[in-house]
């Protein structure tokens, strides 16, 4: 499995780009419009396509480069169902599972910051059944995180969660020091 956080300097958000490397199917998570160009040059990088684009929730802190994205490659556009969009993509509900060969992404509903709201809780299979990443927009209120881990994990506890990791789009204030990135991406680069 890849996985790459890119951040966006301007609005403080993460974005995700990642996917099965052996069948060469990579997704974006949250995708920031200023870095379309970034995403398809590091896929391409990886002898990968982007077939698939996610957003977290119809964003309101920064221009969705959803769009963009999927006119550029041509990849199946998903939201979380109610998102009130007006352009093609397919609807997620609570549960449904999209796989790019070995990595599952499953679509868990989390509203919050907007009722179509969704974690997406990635399970790389060739590391085993248990998930991997919960990958969020803003887990407003301890609900809607609990919800997100308990269902990757099988438990509340937060420290029992086995090695999953729970990041959100919205994990950097604006001038934080950029070695927190660093140390992320190192540790998810080493399997933690």
């Amino acid at each position: 499995m890849y996985f790459r956080q890119l951040l966006n300097d301007h609005t403080a958000c993460a974005s995700y780009l990642l996917g099965c490397k052996t069948s060469g199917e990579f997704a974006v998570v949250d995708p920031h419009v200023d870095l379309v160009d970034d995403y398809v040059a590091l896929a391409e990088a990886q002898g990968a396509a982007i077939v698939a684009v996610f957003d977290t929730h119809v964003q309101a802190d920064h221009v969705s480069g959803l769009p963009a994205l999927v006119a550029y490659t041509a990849a199946a556009a998903y939201l979380p169902a109610g998102a009130g969009v007006e352009f093609d993509h397919r609807p997620l509900t609570d549960g449904e599972v999209v796989m790019l060969g070995n990595v599952d992404i499953a679509a868990i509903a989390t509203p919050g910051q907007a009722l179509a709201h969704h974690a997406y809780v990635i399970t790389d299979r060739t590391r085993g059944d248990e998930p991997w990443l919960v990958l969020t927009g803003k887990p407003y209120g301890q609900r809607t995180g609990v919800r997100a881990i308990h269902y990757a994990t099988g438990t509340e506890d937060a420290k029992r969660r086995r090695g999953c990791r729970m990041v959100r789009q919205h994990a950097y204030v604006k001038g934080l020091d950029r070695e927190l990135h660093k140390d992320f991406q190192a540790a998810v680069m080493a399997g933690w």
